[in-house]
């Protein structure tokens, strides 16, 4: 048997037995898992698909959208704290608006946001972009359309959200002249009065399916792909406070797009994605006290790109790709 397999058997008896103490799988798992490991979840029921929409909104996550021969618009739950199911997945209310890849999603509160993305339309032969966005509501599992993006529609953007804010940046699209653009400019979301808002344009080179997240009150935007078909491997850090852009160091994994990468409490994970024609499977940590990289164990499925994750507490989740279907839980 499979040591991670065995290891999610053994992880559901101590699970029901020790559960009203510790309060949850999760602290579970960050109790009695080995550092720097990866362990296999219960796969993902729904189909097979690259370039979803992944986050966590009130101890669950949410995986959806994305592209297999054609825009998806489900949308899927996972709940790590289910003790009958250990852990369990369930459809949850479609995405309302058009099936679509590349999209980006941010949460605030208990409210998930989701948009932009786009489709490659068959009989046309081109891609549309789409630019609308709508707020989930987990605790009703219902979807509400919100404020259109001002911006051009666009695929692989990066979003954020610094607790109050939503925040979206980058992304490609193509112009009506056939002009392919890799956008810099930088939208500011507010929930309260629902409305978007022109923020400093990004400082590094336009690019698509880059990574961004929020950590200790700076957020971090890096890799990606760009005109000429570059790879990136620079972020840039943006202090919404004083609305400025900073460089910061290269991501020590080297050039790619594509990549996940998700944030707790102190630290935050980057790895995955493609470079060249090449899948990787590599995965780093970066510290924000030393403003370091470091190399952490390889990721534990096969190498992949335009993947999904989200993280609960310490331990982050990472699974789907085109051909894949295996989710799998790092414990740091």
């Amino acid at each position: 048997m499979d040591s991670r397999v065995f290891f999610n058997s053994v992880l559901a008896g101590l699970a029901i037995a020790i559960s009203l103490f510790f309060g949850g799988c999760d602290k579970i798992k960050d109790l009695i898992s080995i550092s720097d490991e990866w362990y296999l979840e219960e796969p993902f029921p729904g189909r097979n698909r690259s370039n979803p929409v992944a986050f966590s909104l009130n101890n669950y996550g949410y995986v959806g959208l994305g592209w297999n021969e054609g825009g998806l618009n489900d949308f899927w739950r996972f709940d790590s704290w289910d003790l009958d199911t250990i852990p369990a997945w369930d459809t949850v209310a479609y995405f309302p608006g058009a099936g679509r890849k590349e999209a980006v999603s941010f949460t605030i509160g208990n409210y998930a946001y989701v948009g932009l993305g786009g489709d490659y339309i068959k009989h046309k032969a081109r891609d549309t972009f789409y630019n609308d966005f709508y707020k989930y509501d987990g605790m009703l599992d219902q979807w509400t359309k919100v404020a259109t993006f001002p911006g051009l529609g666009r695929m692989g953007g990066m979003a954020f959200s610094d607790g109050q804010y939503g925040y979206v940046l980058g992304g490609r699209s193509v112009l009506e002249n056939g002009t392919e653009v890799f956008a810099k400019d930088f939208w500011l979301y507010n929930p309260l009065s629902n409305e978007w808002s022109r923020q400093p344009d990004f400082q590094g080179e336009g690019r698509q399916n880059g990574v961004a997240f929020y950590l200790q009150n700076t957020a971090y935007v890096g890799t990606g792909f760009g005109t000429g078909g570059k790879n990136y491997d620079d972020f840039w850090l943006y202090n919404p406070k004083t609305q400025a852009w900073s460089r910061g160091p290269n991501f020590l994994g080297g050039s790619r797009e594509g990549a996940i990468a998700y944030a707790t409490d102190t630290l935050a994970y980057v790895g995955l994605g493609w470079k060249n024609g090449v899948l990787m499977n590599d995965f780093w940590e970066f510290a924000p006290k030393s403003n370091s990289w470091a190399k952490r164990k390889d990721f534990a499925g096969s190498a992949r790109t335009n993947s999904a994750c989200f993280s609960f507490g310490r331990i982050g989740y990472v699974g789907v790709g085109y051909n894949s279907r295996d989710f799998w839980f790092y414990q740091p």
